[in-house]
């Protein structure tokens, strides 16, 4: 679940207020922590003072992309503020417009098309854990693929077992993870935006990027992934991609401090030479010994 402490700034242009107001009443119901102006600031409140208050205090700030937020000054300023402050961007594109160069490479998630679809891949992306608002969809919390093997298969109470053993079973267990992990696209590069959607539907069914390569062809970066199945015992999971190492490092600070562990690191250049890094990390359930 999401760290309720971990909020979201909208910036927006107040010319896509139907669409801002319908995605942001979708989040919370999903529960995410987000602050916007139109429903947060008090009344009496000075708007410019609550606006600079809440870009401070946010940790993430989530953009609607547009062709009347991009041309909004205010919007611009605030995503200057927020880059320069290392805070996480989340680009979602409304409208068809020209992505801000300083924008173009972060992946956004695209609300042009189908919506429940889009907003399935934003929760995913802001790691809320939850039945979504419309479609019902379970994030990672149901039942990952690789236990429904192991039940199939019969070797269950083989599980149970192990983990009568304590100390000595969980180590085992924590070894078991290798053993289903999933490896696909073996011989295929994907696009950013194929592999936004791998992602996807991987880690609804319980896996996660463990290794990720990218590379530039035609100046357009193309990723090669390997996937692995979530490690036993894990009660929460946190992912980055694409960020510059300041951030990687800030958040992994802040994560540590959560109470997560850093399960897979990966490096690697964009088209232009810049360095970048994907990260995932992992909270799981304390040991209990079996008397």
């Amino acid at each position: 679940m999401q760290n309720e402490d971990v909020k979201v700034f909208f910036s927006y242009a107040r010319a896509d207020s139907e669409f801002v107001l319908r995605l942001a009443g979708d989040m919370r119901s999903a529960g995410v922590n987000l602050w916007i102006d139109q429903l947060d600031i008090a009344t009496g409140a000075r708007w410019d003072q609550a606006v600079e208050d809440a870009l401070k205090a946010c940790q993430r700030l989530l953009i609607v992309l547009s062709p009347t937020s991009i041309a909004s000054q205010n919007v611009m300023d605030e995503v200057a503020f927020a880059i320069d402050q290392n805070k996480q961007i989340i680009p979602v594109l409304y409208r068809n417009c020209d992505i801000p160069f300083r924008l173009k490479r972060l992946q956004h998630i695209d609300f042009t098309g189908e919506y429940d679809e889009a907003l399935s891949k934003l929760l995913i992306a802001l790691n809320t854990y939850s039945i979504l608002p419309r479609n019902g969809i379970k994030t990672p919390h149901t039942k990952p693929r690789f236990l429904r093997v192991i039940a199939n298969k019969r070797i269950s109470i083989l599980l149970v077992i192990i983990a009568l053993f304590g100390i000595l079973g969980w180590a085992l267990m924590a070894n078991l993870d290798n053993v289903f992990s999933l490896s696909i696209n073996a011989r295929e590069w994907m696009t950013s935006q194929q592999y936004q959607e791998a992602y996807t539907k991987q880690v609804k069914e319980g896996f996660y990027p463990h290794k990720l390569e990218v590379k530039c062809k035609n100046n357009s970066e193309q990723l090669h992934a390997e996937w692995k199945a979530f490690p036993l015992g894990s009660e929460g999971f946190l992912h980055i991609y694409g960020v510059t190492r300041e951030i990687y490092e800030s958040k992994n600070k802040e994560y540590m401090a959560m109470g997560f562990t850093l399960e897979s690191l990966n490096n690697f250049k964009d088209c232009a030479g810049d360095d970048y890094y994907e990260a995932n990390w992992f909270k799981r359930r304390p040991v209990t010994l079996v008397k």
